[in-house]
């Protein structure tokens, strides 16, 4: 899968991804052409001139030592999407080739407190472009609707890769934003149960995550966000000048990443904005919002939760640098065996 998934999870946090190594050599001008059988890797930087000009930017890799035959390239592309063993952080994964020549990528994730979920990405290959297009529509299997695009593209004078993505605006209420609540929830003290994809109460219309009735706490409707509130103080959470709270969220297993909480009480609404690694919170980085808002529906205390990413083209910061690390080595690893 070129994307990430809703992401991050996109409303919970993505799976992030392992570096490759560090190559760092320069395209020699006796270098010969790719053969089946090698062995290759690659150095991808974030931030960089696209080679494809217009003062774009992209993920570029170094100049690779042996250029590769793109015939070559695009047939690894096939192969890992179709025969590829999950990666890490998947439960499972498969590849089909759907009736139109594109592929179907179906990750399967792991999420505590909900069990297996799938999800969707359809490849497309670009011969004539020298370009792959990736769409990610998260946990959408009726493919309707694309969160991210991503962009893998080969370029052969010199040989090099480019990659890049662009976001697309979309409300998430499934597995992926159920499964992040869960340990807000834990920490109020409640074992209350979550549903994904309800309708909305404070959007009819639209669907949201919402909670059982939250009867075994002492966390109210009326007082959530003032909980809220001592449970970032007490967590160390920083206060910003805008009156927000940016909480570094460390984990033993993913990346640090920071979010920005606003709580607006004249909605009695909780506003979480997620910037993945970046603590310089670049609007750029923004993953994804994250609305928290409670109710009391028949005297009874109840969350409804909803995530929206927003709409950037052209991503290629550090976390469009960690998806390309986490797909590329699988496909040279592929190049390298196709031969054996």
């Amino acid at each position: 899968m070129l994307g990430h998934v809703v992401q991050h999870t996109v409303c919970a946090r993505e799976p992030s991804s392992t570096s490759i190594r560090d190559l760092g050599q320069s395209l020699g001008a006796d270098s010969k052409p790719f053969k089946m059988g090698s062995t290759m890797s690659v150095t991808m930087q974030a931030n960089q001139a696209s080679p494809s000009g217009g003062g774009l930017k992209a993920v570029v890799s170094e100049p690779l030592p042996t250029p590769i035959e793109p015939e070559q390239f695009w047939a690894a592309v096939e192969e890992t999407c179709l025969h590829r063993k999950a990666l890490i952080f998947e439960k499972s994964y498969e590849g089909k080739t759907l009736p139109d020549g594109r592929f179907l990528c179906v990750s399967t994730f792991a999420l505590s407190g909900v069990g297996n979920v799938p999800t969707y990405t359809v490849l497309q290959i670009d011969r004539a472009q020298n370009v792959c297009i990736s769409r990610s529509f998260g946990t959408d299997s009726s493919l309707r609707c694309c969160i991210t695009t991503s962009y893998l593209k080969l370029h052969t004078k010199p040989c090099c890769i480019e990659w890049w993505c662009d976001s697309h605006a979309s409300r998430q209420a499934g597995p992926f934003v159920q499964t992040s609540f869960l340990d807000i929830l834990g920490k109020m003290g409640s074992k209350a149960g979550t549903k994904p994809d309800q309708p909305s109460i404070f959007m009819p219309g639209k669907l949201s995550v919402v909670t059982e009735p939250i009867t075994d706490c002492k966390v109210t409707a009326e007082t959530f966000l003032d909980w809220s509130q001592q449970r970032l103080e007490k967590d160390k959470a920083e206060k910003q000048p805008d009156g927000g709270y940016l909480e570094t969220v460390k984990s033993w297993i993913l990346p640090t990443t920071y979010q920005l909480h606003y709580h607006d009480k004249s909605k009695n609404l909780i506003v979480t904005k997620d910037f993945g690694g970046d603590k310089s919170m670049d609007p750029r980085s923004l993953k994804s919002t994250s609305y928290s808002k409670p109710h009391t529906v028949n005297g009874k205390f109840i969350i409804e939760i909803w995530s929206e990413t927003p709409e950037l083209e052209r991503l290629c910061g550090n976390a469009e640098k960690d998806a390309a690390d986490h797909f590329l080595p699988t496909v040279l690893k592929t190049l390298a065996k196709a031969s054996k």
